[in-house]
C-alpha cells in the first residue's frame, strides 16, 4: 500500500499533553477489529482491508498484513483520540475567554 493509506503528520495545532492509547483501549481495539477485517492474497502478497474504517494495508505473509493493518487502526484512532483532545481543550479555553 502506498504512503497515502498512512495518517497524515503532526498538525499546526498541537497540545500539550502527549495523546497515546492506555493498554484496556489498546486490547478492545484489538479484539474488536480482528473481527472486521478481510485478507486476501494478491500473486507473492497479503492485502488485510479493515471494513469499519475502510483502512488496507499489506504484508509479505497474511499476519504480516493484519499486524501492518492494526498499527495503522491503533494511529488512526490516537489520532482521533488527539483530535478530541483538542478540541476539548479549545472549548475549555474559549468558554473562560467568554466568562471574562
Amino acid at each position: 500500500m502506498d504512503s497515502n493509506t498512512k495518517s497524515a503528520g503532526s498538525t499546526a495545532c498541537e497540545t500539550k499533553a502527549s495523546v497515546t492509547l492506555s493498554t484496556e483501549e489498546r486490547d478492545a481495539i484489538n479484539t474488536l477489529f480482528r473481527n472486521f477485517i478481510r485478507v486476501s492474497k494478491h500473486d507473492d502478497y497479503y492485502i488485510s482491508e479493515d471494513l469499519l474504517l475502510h483502512l488496507a494495508e499489506q504484508g509479505s505473509t497474511e499476519s504480516e498484513a493484519i499486524d501492518n493493518l492494526m498499527s495503522i487502526i491503533m494511529e488512526h484512532l490516537t489520532s482521533i483520540k488527539k483530535i478530541k483532545s483538542q478540541k476539548d481543550e479549545f472549548s475549555q479555553k474559549f468558554r473562560e475567554m467568554v466568562a471574562k
